[in-house]
């Protein structure tokens, strides 16, 4: 018999942030955006190409005459941004681009639904 699917309640103070992650990106999918997971260069494990502190996913979708889309950096329940995170963000905002840090699944839809997507 296979295994019933692990229903996550997003109340749970247990969420790590893949759980978080996982929540989030289903909810994009669902709505038609492409996820791109980045491999940004860290602190932690392997050495990898990229900027020090760039957001974990770049978040597209074709929109007539131009390309829609924002970074999204995801963090477990109660984590902010570290230092170079944020810094990063700052930038990318400066350039015009959209960036958003959460760190569960009610604040990214607030979120989203506030820039109209």
């Amino acid at each position: 018999m296979p295994k019933r699917p692990s229903k996550i309640d997003p109340k749970d103070s247990l969420l790590v942030e893949a759980d978080v992650e996982k929540q989030i990106v289903g909810f994009l999918t669902g709505r038609k955006w492409r996820v791109i997971r980045l491999r940004p260069r860290g602190k932690r494990g392997h050495a990898r190409l990229g900027e020090v502190g760039a957001s974990d996913y770049i978040v597209i979708r074709p929109r007539v005459p131009w390309l829609d889309g924002f970074f999204l950096e995801v963090k477990k329940p109660g984590e902010q941004p570290r230092g170079e995170q944020y810094r990063w963000m700052t930038e990318r905002n400066g350039e015009g681009y959209r960036t958003v840090w959460v760190d569960n699944l009610k604040t990214f839809k607030y979120w989203y639904h506030r820039q109209n997507y």
